[in-house]
């Protein structure tokens, strides 16, 4: 729907397409492309996104985008440009952590202005948190343990309850929380 709209998006136009996640809609979600190849006809709708995403970040709203994997040649460059802070998320695995560490390094390198990227590790395994950083080349991670029940309660829709109290949840509150910390503390005019 947004896709096929003319630029400039309005906030309303985003809002009226997003998806809300609790009953008083203050968390909602704009569902994005499935697929990376879905993204190179959206180049245009991106920088529209982002100037929404500044209108919304100006009125107080924090907005969070997962810009899915990246290093192909239609990732949404212009999100990882525009970002306050960057958040590389990864398993606590070789398989993952060592190719995560190219890409980490060229967005620290492009963002180093704004401020450094985050490693956020989903079940570390038997590394530790600064093993981590280290082959990441990052000074922060923060963790989540691995808990395939919630995550798939979570797809599921489900909410509240037993989630609220799972390990996951609460970890992820205390990340949502660092991040916070840890984002420039961007005034309005800058941003733009």
């Amino acid at each position: 729907m947004l896709a096929a709209a003319r630029a400039p998006l309005s906030v309303e136009q985003v809002l009226a397409a997003c998806v809300a996640m609790d009953e008083q809609a203050q968390r909602v979600v704009l569902p994005g492309v499935a697929d990376p190849r879905q993204a190179r006809p959206l180049s245009g709708t991106w920088s529209a996104l982002v100037e929404v995403a500044r209108d919304l970040s100006a009125g107080g709203v924090d907005v969070v985008v997962d810009v899915g994997r990246l290093g192909h040649r239609s990732e949404p460059s212009v999100w990882l440009q525009a970002a306050d802070l960057l958040a590389a998320v990864v398993r606590g695995e070789l398989s993952t952590v060592l190719p995560a560490a190219a890409a980490v390094r060229a967005l620290g390198a492009a963002h180093a202005a704004r401020s450094g990227v985050v490693g956020v590790v989903v079940d570390p395994g038997p590394y530790s948190p600064a093993e981590i950083a280290s082959a990441l080349g990052v000074t922060d991670v923060l963790t989540l343990p691995g808990d395939a029940r919630v995550a798939r309660a979570l797809m599921d829709g489900a909410r509240g309850g037993w989630l609220d109290r799972s390990p996951l949840m609460r970890s992820a509150r205390s990340v949502v929380q660092r991040l916070t910390e840890l984002a420039p503390d961007v005034a309005p005019a800058v941003a733009r």
